[in-house]
């Protein structure tokens, strides 16, 4: 059948289509009367670019014709991939139910590879609401760009204000919220909402290079050497040096408990220090609690430990003992155990903790240097004195190098002992050589 014109359409009493709409007509297809709907993109030299489809009905003609416009524009780069038609059902979902949708999923997930702490699920939760939600929220899943996530990711995030007037998202805040962000776009993905990731178009943003201070740690050594000679009977000794010979994070040492040493009494057997939990803060609660696992996979480890670290917690846990027989010592349910507490019995909480470390340095007139700075200066030390990389990893339980899980289990403990021993060793130089000269 031949396509009617306006006037003709109007002569036998039929509504012509307004522009934009496109045109709809009966024709021929192999025999048969069909509906084919039209659409006129643009014109090119003259000629009309158009799109169409065909259906045995008016409706099935015209969904043929917006899907090959989609495909269309696709095509010609007027719209992401993320727009091809998907699941029926999927056609409303806006970015914030699907993030929604990403993090409940997430936060049900018990594999070690995928699942993720109370604390960061709270602090996923507060970047969708603050940041992405008010932003991207309302948009249209299947229509997100990867110009919308370059705007997002490059240009507002960045220029958002704190109340002092500076960046509310720092460099490695911002990373993470970009990497969370892809992630859950990747999920998206794989649940067939859309076809690619608009954020695979946006560089990862550089990793922040470490401060100037933890650059030049090799010149701040002697601040272990003083501490481990000043802090000889000091209450607190035993905490300050598991944090800068042993390279703790601050949550794995104030998280043990004394079933996490091994032999502290033995003559023969070598005594061991296991990292396999923390301690952590419910986001919701506040209350302090063990959480049963270390911050990466890498950080399970077993240190040994030199006879003279032995000699100090073992000092330490005599004095813990000598608490214990005051009605004051009242441990909290579950934390009975723990190795590093007040003199009550109560946990050591992270700000505490830092506050007590930033006073320590001042008595022993040291400029402020952070604890996990402490943890990167073990490291520093044990390399320059010439150890393998590969052994300083495992005992660090460091996971910022590409090194898989199954390297760290193949180092054996005994490997790691001259390691541990060869840094004790110039450590407590000075404090030994203190010592010495107090004797008689």
């Amino acid at each position: 059948m031949v396509r009617k014109t306006t006037q003709q359409l109007i002569d036998a009493g039929l509504q012509p289509r307004t522009n934009g709409e496109g045109s709809i007509f009966k024709v021929m297809n192999h025999g048969k009367e069909r509906w084919r709907a039209t659409f006129t993109l643009f014109m090119l030299d003259g000629k009309a670019v158009q799109v169409s489809g065909t259906g045995a009905t008016k409706q099935e003609a015209i969904r043929n014709r917006e899907k090959n416009q989609q495909k269309r524009l696709i095509e010609l780069g007027q719209l992401p991939p993320s727009a091809r038609e998907t699941k029926p059902k999927d056609t409303s979902r806006t970015v914030e139910d699907a993030l929604r949708e990403w993090l409940e999923w997430k936060s049900a997930q018990t594999l070690r590879s995928k699942k993720i702490s109370l604390n960061v699920q709270s602090m996923y939760r507060v970047m969708i609401e603050k940041h992405i939600v008010p932003e991207l929220g309302m948009k249209s899943l299947r229509s997100l760009t990867t110009s919308d996530c370059d705007k997002l990711i490059n240009n507002t995030l960045p220029r958002k204000k704190n109340n002092q007037g500076g960046r509310l998202l720092g460099d490695s805040r911002l990373r993470t919220l970009q990497l969370m962000f892809r992630s859950a776009l990747d999920w998206c993905v794989d649940q067939k909402y859309i076809y690619e990731n608009p954020m695979r178009g946006v560089a990862v943003l550089d990793k922040p290079l470490p401060s100037e201070s933890t650059r030049s740690l090799d010149k701040k050594f002697w601040v272990t050497y003083r501490l481990a000679s000043n802090l000889r009977g000091h209450p607190d000794e035993a905490r300050w040096l598991f944090t800068f010979l042993l390279a703790l994070r601050q949550s794995e040492r104030l998280g043990l408990t004394w079933d996490c040493f091994r032999n502290l009494t033995s003559k023969k057997a070598m005594a061991t220090l296991e990292i396999k939990q923390q301690l952590d803060v419910h986001p919701d609660t506040k209350q302090q609690y063990i959480r049963k696992e270390t911050k990466t996979a890498a950080g399970e480890r077993i240190i040994p430990l030199d006879s003279r670290l032995v000699d100090v917690i073992n000092d330490y846990k005599k004095l813990q003992n000598e608490w214990k027989k005051s009605p004051e010592w009242q441990p909290l349910p579950d934390l009975e155990d723990l190795v590093f507490t007040s003199s009550t019995g109560k946990p050591i909480r992270h700000q505490t903790d830092n506050k007590q470390w930033k006073r320590m340095l001042e008595e022993n007139e040291i400029p402020y240097i952070k604890q996990h700075a402490m943890r990167h200066l073990a490291i520093s030390l044990m390399i320059s004195d010439g150890q393998p990389i590969e052994i300083v990893r495992a005992i660090a339980g460091h996971s910022d190098e590409v090194i898989t899980r199954a390297v760290y289990t193949h180092i054996d403990v005994k490997s790691k002992v001259d390691t541990m021993t060869g840094l004790v060793d110039r450590v407590f130089r000075e404090r030994e050589a203190k010592a010495a000269k107090k004797t008689p």
